[in-house]
């Protein structure tokens, strides 16, 4: 996961234990491969997960609104650049 977001195992780590003590998540040992640690959300994670979702989702509908078809595809054009420019690509 850690290479995937390209940010540190460390990085990672601490974000992890923030989740984890906030209840947010949840860690468990691997069953097949015991090095592996396992993070999945609580029921309190997913409700905020759903909240952050729907606030993404309305951000991103009034970001483009008022754009014609052409535009949108012109701006995630764009935006695809500058995102490969940033992960160098």
């Amino acid at each position: 996961m850690a290479a995937t977001m390209q940010v540190d195992h460390s990085t990672v780590a601490k974000s992890v234990r923030r989740l984890v003590n906030a209840g947010l998540a949840e860690t468990t040992k691997s069953q097949q491969d015991k090095r592996m640690t396992l993070v999945q959300l609580t029921p309190a994670g997913l409700t905020l997960a759903k909240k952050v979702e729907h606030i993404c989702d309305t951000a991103e509908e009034r970001s483009i609104k008022g754009l014609t078809d052409e535009e949108q595809a012109a701006f995630v054009k764009i935006a695809d650049k500058i995102c490969n420019s940033l992960t160098g690509k």
